[in-house]
């Protein structure tokens, strides 16, 4: 009994642990490709006379 009162804790609070940092760096990794996409269409609309308007369909 005494096993599960101090085990139980520390598998939550590692899980918890665990969990955040997972999921911070597919963020990070999300962001970085969001502002990639974001610099690649920056410089196609000024190199060129390429437009995005509303009728693109992508």
């Amino acid at each position: 009994m005494i096993f599960f009162a101090i085990f139980i804790p520390m598998v939550i609070i590692g899980k918890r642990h665990l969990y955040v940092h997972e999921h911070e760096a597919s963020i990070r990794k999300e962001i970085n490709k969001f502002d990639e996409t974001i610099k690649t269409i920056d410089v196609i609309t000024t190199k060129s006379d390429f437009t995005i308007s509303k009728d693109h369909l992508y």
